[in-house]
């Protein structure tokens, strides 16, 4: 079972969301799941980025940046596509690659609401009013924020016998 999660990273708008999906995606890797991350990311990639990834997902290797369209290219090559929401980008492509291989369970764990802070959180805001019924519409499975690494696995499990 190849799992490939997608998870977003804008500034500091999804620092929480990004945490506790990299340290799911680690306890997979614990339990013997294939299991890779990207992260839509929006301006330069500060140094400390490794640092962090590091700490919150030590069995991760920050391979650093790479397009959109490049990583979710690769992600054809998966049993499973899992998408952390809310994000800001690669939303649309997500819904064409769904599209394209039917047969390819989509999961999205849903976290929070962005609060509006400044212009562009409203822009994130209204990205994710047009998106997320669409991604949810679409996917496979819908799960919470609280989901256990152990109950994903059943979950891909059941969505990959079906």
């Amino acid at each position: 079972m190849r799992i490939f999660h997608i998870i977003p990273s804008a500034f500091d708008y999804f620092d929480d969301i990004s945490d506790r999906a990299f340290k799911l995606v680690d306890e997979l890797t614990d339990l013997g799941v294939d299991v890779d991350a990207m992260t839509v990311q929006y301006g330069t990639v500060k140094k400390s980025t490794e640092r962090h990834v590091k700490s919150v997902a030590p069995s991760r290797e920050y391979l650093g940046n790479v397009s959109v369209a490049a990583a979710l290219e690769k992600a054809i090559g998966y049993d499973v596509i899992h998408v952390h929401c809310p994000m800001l980008g690669a939303l649309g492509k997500i819904l064409q690659i769904k599209r394209q291989f039917l047969q390819k369970p989509l999961v999205v764990t849903i976290y929070r609401s962005v609060p509006s802070k400044d212009l562009f959180s409203i822009l994130i805001q209204l990205y994710n009013g047009y998106y997320l019924p669409r991604i949810k519409k679409a996917a496979d499975a819908i799960t919470g924020p609280n989901i256990s690494a152990e109950e994903l696995v059943d979950l891909y499990e059941e969505l990959l016998a079906t």
